[in-house]
């Protein structure tokens, strides 16, 4: 008796008919379609603006020294493969410009995420340079 009951409300409950599923999900709700993996993708001299808390990935085709800049005093983490790697260098941005920090990692191609913390803005501008 229970089972019938059970299988009634989840009849009732789901539609009748799908042929996709979330396609039409509310706006609001859009990012449950986009794969956890997907993240911002920033590549060498590609800079955005997005939440301190937001992941990115990073594209890199050529090895070199890459330093992560941003706008604002913010721990800077870059990571491939789970594990965190260490900077070979920190500085500040050229004189006159709004590059307060800048972090430099020795990379070899592939794929790395860039993380930041330690920062209370509700947005930081960050932008990825090949050193020479």
């Amino acid at each position: 008796m229970i089972m019938a009951v059970l299988s009634m409300l989840v009849a009732q409950s789901a539609p009748a008919t799908c042929t996709a599923m979330d396609i039409d999900l509310p706006p609001a709700m859009s990012a449950w379609r986009v794969p956890e993996a997907a993240r911002p993708t920033i590549r060498p001299g590609g800079a955005m603006t997005i939440g301190p808390s937001t992941p990115l990935t990073l594209e890199v085709t050529q090895a070199g020294t890459y330093g992560v800049a941003v706008d604002q005093g913010a721990w800077i983490d870059v990571a491939r493969g789970g594990d965190v790697l260490r900077s070979t260098a920190h500085g500040r941005g050229p004189a006159c410009s709004t590059i307060r920090k800048i972090v430099s990692f020795a990379l070899e191609p592939g794929r790395y995420a860039i993380t930041f913390s330690r920062t209370q803005a509700p947005a930081i501008r960050v932008m990825v340079v090949r050193e020479p």
